[in-house]
Order: C-alpha cells, then sequence, then structure tokens
C-alpha cells in the first residue's frame, strides 16, 4: 500500500479479499454469536444457510459416503 501508494479502496478493488472468516453455527445460536462478534469489535454479516440434505450423495472423493448439503443465501 504504502509502496504503490495506494489508498484502501483501490487495494480492495485490485486484490481479492475474499470473505475472510466464515463461521457455521446452529440457527438458535445466531443471534447470540452475532452479538458477541460485534461486542468485540467485529462486524459479522449472515450470508446465508445450510438447508437439509435431500439424500444426494456427495461427489466429493475420500472416504465415506456424506450427504450432500445446499447453501441458500447470496453475498451482497
Amino acid at each position: 500500500m504504502q509502496a504503490g501508494r495506494l489508498d484502501e479502496a483501490e487495494l480492495l478493488r485490485t486484490f481479492n479479499c475474499g470473505i475472510g472468516l466464515v463461521l457455521v453455527v446452529a440457527a438458535g445460536g445466531a443471534d447470540a454469536v452475532t452479538r458477541t462478534l460485534a461486542a468485540a469489535g467485529e462486524a459479522p454479516i449472515r450470508i446465508g444457510e445450510l438447508e437439509p440434505g435431500r439424500g444426494i450423495k456427495s461427489a466429493a472423493k475420500g472416504r465415506g459416503d456424506a450427504e450432500a448439503v445446499r447453501y441458500s443465501g447470496r453475498l451482497a
């Protein structure tokens, strides 16, 4: 940033900063986690939820026979 004399907005447009950290919590605990993170100075954003499986097996390689999960939500 200093060497290239770029401001923060330009850095965020140029480099893929991604989401950063994702916490997966039970729906009943989401409000408490959000409050705790906010109290610690973070700015948590809910990005969606996992839906129950539909009996479809995951195509992921590896051991086991995992059931696929489905994500619903959107990123702004």
